[in-house]
């Protein structure tokens, strides 16, 4: 896999704006090289100020109507539910940018985990169609455990090899077990990942993943097939340097 690259930023503010500037630029490099570009969000409390950000200052950055969306994970919970990664997206983001409704694609939960997380690998297959599975824009934040996306430490899900989404589960914990996830064969297909990592709770995962061999989280087994950038503030890299 191809080395990461590690930008440190002096606060969860500074990270956003760099974060937004470079997401821009991604997707304005894949419009004019492909025609399209294809974007996983993220959910979590990190992205928020920088789809806040995307959809205020810039919001005439790029030609967002060339712009496809897609998600990483989300949680079994209806759209309009306050857990719904989709939820949080279009009230943070979509409902601020002119991209098309047919070019939103989110994770279905409305008939069981397994029937729609095979339902959403369909629709991607059908979205690359005889190309390479490659978006070209992956967000992905990581847990105080190192999980990504939904898939966390110990789940059978880390392990998958041909599958593009599955259906798994987070730890009892979590106030919604039920979760569909992208798997490490789609993810690390992607042209660009962006990392987005802010937090004092984050920097023993941080650690884990950079300065620990003895320990592999499952954010270690993220790659990419162009950039690989890890986003971290002050606060989560703590040591790590």
């Amino acid at each position: 896999m191809i080395p990461p690259e590690v930008f440190t930023f002096a606060s969860p503010v500074h990270l956003a704006r760099a974060a937004a500037e470079t997401v821009t630029e991604t997707l304005r490099t894949a419009v004019a090289e492909r025609g399209r570009a294809s974007f996983v969000l993220t959910g979590g409390s990190t992205p928020k100020a920088l789809y806040q950000r995307l959809a205020t200052h810039y919001h005439d950055a790029l030609d967002w109507q060339r712009v496809h969306i897609f998600w990483g994970d989300e949680r079994y919970v209806p759209p309009d539910d306050d857990d719904s990664n989709t939820r949080f997206a279009h009230e943070t983001l979509l409902d601020d940018l002119p991209i098309p409704d047919t070019q939103i694609y989110p994770i279905p939960t409305s008939d069981t985990p397994e029937a729609d997380a095979r339902a959403y690998e369909q629709m991607l297959r059908d979205y690359f169609g005889d190309g390479p599975p490659a978006f070209d824009l992956v967000l992905l934040g990581m847990g105080g455990d190192g999980h990504i996306a939904s898939l966390f430490p110990e789940r059978d899900a880390l392990n998958e090899t041909e599958r593009w989404v599955v259906a798994t589960d987070a730890p009892p914990t979590s106030p919604v077990r039920e979760r569909i996830s992208l798997t490490f064969p789609i993810l690390n297909a992607a042209r660009t990942v962006l990392f987005l990592v802010s937090g004092e709770s984050k920097a023993d995962a941080v650690h884990s993943v950079f300065r620990d061999p003895d320990r592999s989280p499952p954010a270690e087994r993220v790659g990419a097939q162009e950039r690989l950038l890890w986003f971290v503030d002050e606060a989560a890299y703590g040591d790590s340097g």
